[in-house]
């Protein structure tokens, strides 16, 4: 299903893999800001439903309510489908946390959504335990520390990532780097000032970059065209990419996994390392 397909049950949930239809000429698809028009929506609409989790006072069922939690769910669900002009730059503002992760959460705040309207506040508390059992308080603490208070952005270990232009739709530049993915996007438009920018379809969180890359490079050499660049079908690419960093155990969820809380002092964001803007 490509992403501008018209829907008929609901907004899609389930990664994309196929190519935006699109054009990008100004921005890359993913790394688009976040429209004016939504800012202060999405600002205020997180300062509510973290308030909602960290006071757990069940709320009246309202219209502000339910726009406010469809409005975060939202984001959630945009980082874990990967569908929308801005969904990387959305996670980059949540902490980067996994599309897995993004879909826990998705569906904890859909539940915490139908409590109130069920007037269940056993649900309440359960789906707020659930919420926040997964950092997703903290991700919405990040949020807000970067959209209001202007924090500064943490260099990440490293990325394993798919990247890709408008200019060529069925070309893909697969890799995996150290740093942030904004570094790699300013060397390929800067090489390559006739083609639209690049953008983000895909990225992992890494341990080892270079390990990445390594095996990235062996598992796609048959379709490779040089220079980083690949020919091959973007469902192909993620499943296969998603498929080696797990088998080498090189696939870093996020700080805000459990069983990666070793990995803190190192890349956390924000919110997790009590930093301020």
């Amino acid at each position: 299903m490509s992403i501008d397909r018209k829907r008929t049950k609901g907004p899609k949930t389930s990664p994309i893999y196929d190519f935006p239809r699109h054009d990008f000429l100004k921005h890359g698809f993913g790394t688009v800001q976040v429209q004016s028009s939504e800012w202060k929506s999405r600002i205020a609409a997180t300062s509510f439903t973290l308030n909602v989790v960290a006071n757990r006072k069940f709320p009246e069922n309202t219209l502000q309510m339910h726009h406010s939690l469809h409005v975060v769910r939202d984001m959630f669900r945009r980082i874990h489908v990967g569908d929308s002009y801005d969904w990387f730059s959305t996670s980059r503002l949540m902490g980067y946390p996994s599309s897995e992760l993004c879909k826990s959460l998705w569906i904890y705040l859909a539940e915490l959504r139908g409590s109130v309207r069920a007037g269940d506040p056993l649900l309440f508390n359960n789906s707020i335990d659930k919420f926040t059992s997964q950092f997703g308080d903290a991700m919405l603490e990040n949020y807000l520390r970067m959209t209001v208070e202007h924090g500064h952005l943490v260099r990440e270990e490293g990325w394993a990532y798919i990247l890709w232009s408008s200019s060529e739709r069925d070309i893909l530049h697969i890799g995996a780097a150290s740093g942030e993915i904004e570094e790699v996007l300013r060397r390929l438009d800067s090489e390559n000032r006739d083609k639209h920018p690049h953008g983000v379809l895909a990225a992992w969180l890494v341990h080892d970059p270079a390990l990445a890359a390594e095996d990235i490079n062996a598992e796609f050499q048959s379709c490779a065209l040089g220079q980083g660049l690949f020919r091959t079908g973007l469902g192909t690419a993620k499943q296969t990419i998603s498929k080696l960093l797990r088998e080498t155990d090189n696939f870093a969820l996020s700080p805000w996994h459990h069983y990666e809380l070793h990995q803190v002092p190192s890349f956390a964001p924000l919110a997790a390392r009590g930093l301020t803007g």
